[in-house]
């Protein structure tokens, strides 16, 4: 419970922050009738996104704790080593992922401060731009 629950209420939390502000920066370019659409758009470009990303760490996960046991299972001739290099393997694995997703991450960062304008929002919806 202590070891589990605090990483979930941050995570939780994170998530919070972001999608509205994702949602709301892409559709704030959009006119009222396009808003919909824009919407439905970037959430289905969410869910694809996560099913895609979950199948690529997996797989990323699997292969490189299944080379770190297989490189080190010479060592592991009794239950506790073979246990040990089990632990150090899922380690390894979670190190490689959580490396590329930051990778993957601080890429989308500079995208998104290269590609996103400066703009504000009108009261009828329109995007101005401001220099």
């Amino acid at each position: 419970l202590t070891a589990v629950l605090p990483g979930l209420f941050v995570t939780g939390f994170g998530i919070g922050l972001i999608f509205a502000p994702s949602i709301q920066t892409a559709v704030s370019g959009l006119t009222n009738q396009d808003a919909t659409v824009g919407s439905a758009l970037v959430t289905t470009m969410q869910q694809i996104g996560g099913s895609i990303g979950i199948a690529i760490f997996s797989t990323l996960f699997a292969s490189t704790a299944a080379n770190y046991a297989a490189d080190n299972a010479a060592g592991a001739t009794t239950a506790a080593a073979q246990a040990n290099l089990a632990a150090q393997a899922a380690i390894e694995g979670y190190g490689t992922v959580y490396i590329w997703s930051a990778a993957i991450f601080l890429l989308g960062a500079v995208l998104a401060a290269v590609m996103l304008r400066n703009g504000k929002i009108e009261a009828d919806g329109d995007a101005v731009l401001v220099h």
